[in-house]
């Protein structure tokens, strides 16, 4: 039985993202109420970022090392960018031999010994740490199904298998569409999609504008989310830019068919206002609603209930519309594991049948939910069990038990959406003036945490140990 845990808070030094990103991770794994007898915990990550260690009740309790930028660019020829180094780590072939090498011993070398028996990573995780680590539980961390926008709750998951293509879900796609349900489990999967069907439309600030004047005008609504592809590698997908994706996609879909374009809440702006206008000066089908993206969560989730299909490039708006039986087409790799079809050339092809399968599985075995997430003492029993069958037979199909009942937890989330709704007085005519809302945050506050949770500030006195 394993007793004390030693972890390693890894952020991948090529990974380019926001600071206020990491440490919205971090948070959420330095905040929880964990038994911290029980832990030795050492971060690494790149010099570039900036970690607000004052949020984290685990900062007196963490080491943090950093990797500086010269040393990330020691071995590579000096023309070569900083993101086609990030790409050529998660390409097909990935870093040689030498360069995993290389790295593995400047991790080593900055841990001063540390052994972890768990690396805990944000987001992306390197081979190289395999090389560094070879006896280490290692886990992807990022959001899951419900992200971290209204009117959800927190999800996410701790995957050991890696992320995106070479995910557990990827690597075990087939044992997941084919669990067998029960009728009573089937039932539940659908009372719950009918329930946040219904709570979305209720509650839909673009309704009745869209409504006038959109939806008798086309025969079919296609959904086009944009996620940063710029930001991933060659091998997931072939376009570069997403103004490139944008025009392919415009360029392939019958007149009939409108395209909604939502972009992402985080990160560098997808389309500019020029881009937005050449598309609608040259696409009558092109659809873009610039105000939906300023009221709350995902701007996407506004349209789940008019679309026939989403067109999936990184984004978890496609695993999440498939609690409106929507069709999901895979533009890159990542996606393929429960969509449809794959490419512009499935557009209309059959729905999935294995959807309730794919939901049941991933709510109640796969999904950390926000009631864990703050559970110190469940979370550090879940990393134990998830440790102790490493070790004894590695990643099998029966890594994950389940954690969750899917009655309990179908009225969870359905009361969740409800108590969110109602907290809120939401004037439909002016949705312009609702702010952008993230269910989790974390800011520094007179010298208090305060956690931000579904629009609701707790304010918590800093523990001194």
């Amino acid at each position: 039985m394993v007793d004390k845990i030693n972890i390693l808070l890894y952020i991948d030094p090529f990974w380019q993202v926001d600071n206020q990103v990491i440490n919205y991770h971090l948070g959420t794994l330095l905040t929880q109420n964990l038994p911290k007898h029980k832990f030795n915990i050492k971060a690494l990550f790149s010099e570039i970022y900036t970690i607000n260690k004052e949020v984290f009740d685990f900062a007196d309790y963490t080491e943090f090392f950093t990797i500086t930028i010269d040393e990330i660019r020691n071995i590579f020829p000096v023309t070569m960018s900083y993101q086609d180094i990030w790409k050529k780590e998660y390409s097909e072939n990935g870093f040689s031999n030498s360069e995993n090498q290389y790295f593995a011993n400047l991790c080593r070398a900055k841990l001063n010994g540390f052994k972890p028996d768990i690396i805990c990573c944000i987001g992306y995780y390197s081979d190289f740490l395999n090389f560094a680590f070879p006896d280490s539980l290692i886990l992807s961390q990022e959001n899951a199904i419900f992200s971290s926008r209204a009117p959800f709750m927190r999800t996410l998951f701790y995957d050991p298998c890696g992320f995106g293509r070479f995910s557990f879900l990827h690597k075990f796609q087939n044992e997941i569409k084919n669990i067998q349900l029960t009728k009573e489990e089937n039932d539940t999967i659908e009372y719950l999609k009918a329930s946040i069907v219904k709570l979305i439309d209720e509650n839909n600030p673009i309704k009745e504008i869209f409504e006038k004047e959109f939806k008798n005008k086309f025969k079919n609504f296609i959904l086009l989310p944009l996620c940063n592809i710029s930001g991933y590698d060659d091998e997931e997908t072939k376009f570069q830019t997403e103004f490139d994706y944008t025009e392919f996609v415009m360029k392939n879909i019958p007149d009939d068919t409108a395209v909604i374009v939502t972009q992402h809440d985080i990160g560098a702006v997808s389309l500019t206002s020029d881009m937005i206008s050449y598309f609608k000066k040259k696409y009558k089908n092109f659809i873009y609603m610039k105000d939906v993206h300023s009221f709350f969560g995902s701007a996407s989730l506004n349209f789940y209930q008019y679309c026939n299909t989403i067109l999936n490039c990184f984004s978890t708006t496609g695993f999440q519309t498939l609690l409106w039986d929507n069709n999901v087409i895979a533009m890159d790799k990542y996606s393929r594991w429960y969509a449809s079809g794959i490419g512009i050339k499935d557009l209309f092809v059959q729905k999935s049948s294995f959807i309730n399968n794919i939901l049941y599985w991933y709510l109640t075995h796969y999904c950390i939910f926000e009631k864990r997430i703050f559970d110190g003492n469940w979370m550090y029993n879940y990393l134990v069990d998830k440790l102790e069958k490493f070790r004894k037979d590695g990643i099998t199909f029966d890594y994950y038990n389940k954690i969750e009942d899917i009655d309990e937890l179908s009225e969870y989330i359905i009361d969740y959406v409800k108590n969110y709704y109602n907290s809120k007085k939401m004037n439909h005519s002016d949705f312009k003036l609702k702010p952008l809302e993230r269910i989790f945050s974390i800011k520094n506050h007179n010298n208090h945490k305060v956690i931000t949770v579904a629009g609701v500030k707790t304010k918590i006195k800093r523990k001194k140990v």
